[in-house]
């Protein structure tokens, strides 16, 4: 059931360290929770294991994730309510959690401390432009994890098998499980949801919700008798719903998962499928983006930008961002007041002419290909809807650059500083003609190249 889980199989090829979150979180739990409680219960052979192990999974979660040492804390917290319901030892178990807290403590002590020195703050931009607090942020939250599970049944099944797993042997060990399952949930609705696809932040409980799965479904066995045929019929339908999303298909009817519609940044509601095939669209664009910029640009010019990725990574020029990732003073703006009207991470959003103090080179940028590029040069400026009070010093202009694709022509659409010596109102003016100048080039070449009707 979790292996078909498109939350998993899309986060298994993605970035931003959630599947190694779910793998350091998943193995630090099997190690002070699942694996503790086994030996206390007699079920596993030897002498209480090496700190070591645990340490550096936990040092490892430390390191990976913002809010990694939060989710250690966390882990050993529920390992202690384990080993409390359980009746172990506790006091054992309490300097066994010590030994594997102390890394932590001195490795977050000496990356703060250099984090400090070199950024000159502790809070990193990520935490300060995704994470916020307050009735808005809740409710935005809440749809986000209904969303989610309206869209990927399967793992809510897990929730359906508490009461059943709590009643079995090991209570304490399954509690724990619950916790977890439950707390990546919660988690992700007080920090107000995340706008990528398929759950992000709730991939590193999809584990332990598949765990809740088998819990009750070996339940169901036990109370079958010997006759599973139905056990194994229900874990079908849990295979299947699970796959379900990944072809667009879903239980839940459009109109109520419409009801949770939170990526307000977005014009229409989108569902996980179509919300990770716009994000993978975004990314080829940005490539492309930061690829022609790389073409034309020198080394010491800027670029205004609401996605730093590719388009830094390719171009290797500064990127002023938008959204505040990587530019301080965006991320530490506060969050606007009234109603939300843009995705999560998108609330502290500029227009490109916040930067304009720093005066960079393109102020927007665009990359576009074949015989509709003049065309989409139109609908872009439309879009851009640049401001009048910077068509004094910002002209726009497009430059051919190497075809990525095809072999079609390709261009990098700017709105870029005006260079001395030109006058911006005459190059506002004429680009118009220039670029209906270059769609006619470009639809003739089109025609051209077509192969003849008799052929």
């Amino acid at each position: 059931m979790a292996a078909a889980a498109p939350a998993i199989g899309c986060w298994a090829t993605s970035g931003l360290e959630t599947m190694p979150q779910a793998l350091l979180t998943f193995l630090l739990f099997e190690k002070v929770v699942l694996e503790r409680s086994a030996r206390w219960a007699g079920q596993a052979p030897g002498d209480l294991p090496e700190e070591v192990v645990p340490a550096l999974l936990a040092v490892g979660l430390t390191l990976i994730r913002t809010e990694g040492a939060a989710w250690v804390a966390v882990i050993l917290a529920v390992s202690v309510l384990a080993q409390w319901i359980d009746r172990a030892p506790m006091r054992q178990h309490l300097v066994f959690l010590g030994r594997v807290a102390a890394p932590v403590a001195v490795v977050v002590g000496v990356y703060q401390l250099w984090r400090y020195q070199y950024y000159g703050t502790l809070v990193p931009n990520t935490a300060l432009v995704k994470v916020g607090f307050g009735p808005r942020l809740l409710a935005r939250g809440a749809k986000y994890v209904g969303l989610f599970y309206a869209t990927c049944l399967a793992p809510l099944a897990g929730f359906f098998a508490v009461p059943s797993v709590l009643r079995s042997e090991r209570h304490g060990s399954w509690l724990a499980v619950t916790l977890l399952a439950l707390a990546f949930p919660a988690y992700a609705v007080v920090v107000g949801g995340d706008f990528m696809p398929f759950g992000r932040l709730l991939v590193p409980g999809v584990p332990f919700a598949a765990l809740l799965v088998a819990g009750g479904l070996q339940e169901l066995v036990r109370r079958a008798r010997g006759r599973t045929q139905r056990v194994q019929a229900v874990g079908a339908v849990l295979v299947v719903l699970s796959v379900l999303p990944a072809f667009d298909l879903h239980v839940v009817p459009d109109a109520v998962r419409r009801t949770m519609h939170f990526r307000l940044s977005d014009r229409a509601f989108l569902t996980e499928l179509n919300r990770w095939e716009n994000q993978k669209e975004n990314t080829d664009g940005f490539t492309r983006r930061g690829r022609a910029l790389a073409q034309i640009a020198e080394p010491t010019d800027a670029v205004v930008a609401a996605a730093v990725g590719a388009v830094g990574y390719w171009s290797g020029i500064q990127v002023y961002d938008q959204h505040g990732l990587v530019t301080k003073e965006v991320a530490y703006r506060p969050m606007p007041d009234g109603p939300l009207t843009q995705s999560p991470g998108h609330d502290k959003h500029v227009d490109p002419t916040f930067f304009l103090k720093y005066e960079p080179r393109f102020l927007y940028a665009r990359a576009v290909e074949g015989k509709l590029a003049a065309g989409r040069m139109k609908d872009t400026l439309d879009q851009w809807q640049v401001p009048v009070e910077v068509t004094d010093r910002y002209v726009p202009d497009y430059y051919e650059v190497a075809p990525v694709s095809d072999g079609l022509r390709s261009f990098l659409f700017v709105v870029r500083r005006a260079l001395p010596g030109e006058d911006p109102a005459a190059l506002w003016a004429g680009f118009a003609e220039r670029r209906r100048s270059l769609n006619a080039e470009l639809r003739n070449e089109a025609e051209s190249s077509e192969p003849d009707s008799a052929d």
